[in-house]
């Protein structure tokens, strides 16, 4: 279902799945992760000042945040439209599951 959402928005992402890099501990998803909740975490990028006191808005990434959005609402529609909900795959390490 991602993957036909990428398609028509034509955007490329990374996925990234780890239980032991700071990523993902300090997205706001990860309290679902650990309770094997299935989560999405739509991300920009990492910049020097995310998270600390200097982090602005002049430092967002507004266009590719509006890109995401579309990627958020298609995907969300997708699944809200399945028959069965998606699973939790514990410790789906570089795993592409859509």
């Amino acid at each position: 279902m991602i993957n036909i959402s990428l398609k028509v928005i034509s955007l490329t992402i990374m996925t990234l799945y780890t239980f032991s890099g700071i990523q993902l501990t300090r997205c706001d998803q990860f309290p679902f992760v650990l309770h094997n909740i299935p989560a999405f975490w739509w991300f920009t990028g990492f910049h020097p000042d995310y998270h600390q006191i200097t982090d602005t808005a002049d430092k967002l990434n507004f266009v590719t945040m509006q890109t995401i959005l579309r990627l958020d609402y298609l995907t969300g529609y997708s699944i809200a439209n399945e028959k069965v909900p998606p699973t939790f795959i514990k410790n789906a390490i570089g795993s592409n599951q859509s």
